[in-house]
């Protein structure tokens, strides 16, 4: 599993800063997500740091962890009040971003965090066979090339001084 973590300012330009930092880690990464699925994850971070600077204070963090078959996105905030799904009008200007995480997540969820505030996560499949046997040998493989170039990755980052969390799968599961 590969993981990198940032944190944004509770300022309305965060939510494009999300976005484009989610689509360079998916890059850097060598994720090939179909194009579709990567217009999805950016919607739905774009819709969680939304729905953290509406309704809580302070700093927003972002995670990104990326396993064998499945991109999962967090969003951290500072508030403790759990997200509440509710039902748009035709006219209203806010109130679906929790339901476009609930129509187009593979799954998705929240929770309180130490210290005070929660996180809430989607999750989005990533392109390629999902099952066992030969496919399941063929996304091990995979999934072990993408740890290596996530160090790469990370190793060239951090020359660069852009410095992105990465923890051990074992220590991160």
């Amino acid at each position: 599993m590969c993981e990198t973590s940032f944190n944004l300012s509770a300022v309305p330009e965060s939510v494009g800063v999300a976005r484009h930092r989610l689509r360079d880690v998916l890059r850097i990464a060598g994720v090939g997500l179909p194009e579709d699925r990567a217009d999805s994850a950016e919607l739905l971070v774009s819709e969680l740091v939304t729905n953290a600077l509406r309704h809580a204070a302070g700093e927003i963090g972002v995670e990104v962890a990326i396993g064998v078959a499945v991109l999962r996105v967090s969003v951290r905030d500072g508030s403790d009040r759990p997200p509440q799904l509710r039902v748009a009008g035709d006219l209203d200007t806010g109130g679906r971003g929790l339901a476009l995480v609930e129509a187009l997540a593979s799954r998705h969820g929240w929770g309180p965090t130490e210290g005070g505030g929660k996180v809430v996560w989607f999750e989005l499949p990533l392109a390629g066979p999902t099952g066992t046997g030969r496919a399941g040998a063929t996304v091990a493989v995979a999934g072990a090339a993408l740890w290596m170039v996530a160090l790469v990755a990370n190793a060239l980052l951090w020359a660069a001084d852009r410095r992105p969390q990465l923890r051990d799968p074992v220590v991160a599961a």
